[in-house]
């Protein structure tokens, strides 16, 4: 069977599929990393379903990272970053290339926040 779909169908149907995601409130949290004796401050906004009881073993849908000063790589900030295992049924149908594709331009409509890059973890 053969079938057809838009891109604006797609985007309206991967849409409705994260719609349990899409009135997360974030928390705002600071890392601190050291690397070659010197210091790292890293802000990011951590995305939980259920903050009492994801938050304590840090199991976070997303995090968000705006920039980060210690990185080799500046230009791929701000990043998204997501739970491949949350996702593996959908990285299965849609392949991981177009679900990221899809996570992306659905998180920068959702949030209103603009993604450079979208990294598994």
């Amino acid at each position: 069977m053969k079938l057809i779909i838009n891109e604006n169908k797609l985007s309206n149907t991967f849409k409705n599929i994260m719609s349990e995601y899409s009135d997360i409130e974030p928390i705002l949290n600071f890392h601190e990393y050291m690397d070659n004796g010197q210091y790292f401050d890293q802000e990011t906004l951590e995305f939980y379903l259920d903050e009492e009881l994801d938050y304590e073993d840090n199991e976070w849908i997303f995090t968000y990272i705006k920039d980060f000063e210690g990185d080799d790589d500046p230009d791929k900030y701000p990043m998204l970053n997501y739970y491949a295992w949350k996702f593996e049924s959908l990285i299965r149908i849609f392949g991981e290339s177009m679900f990221q594709e899809l996570l992306k331009k659905w998180f920068e409509d959702n949030y209103g926040l603009k993604v450079v890059s979208v990294q598994k973890s």
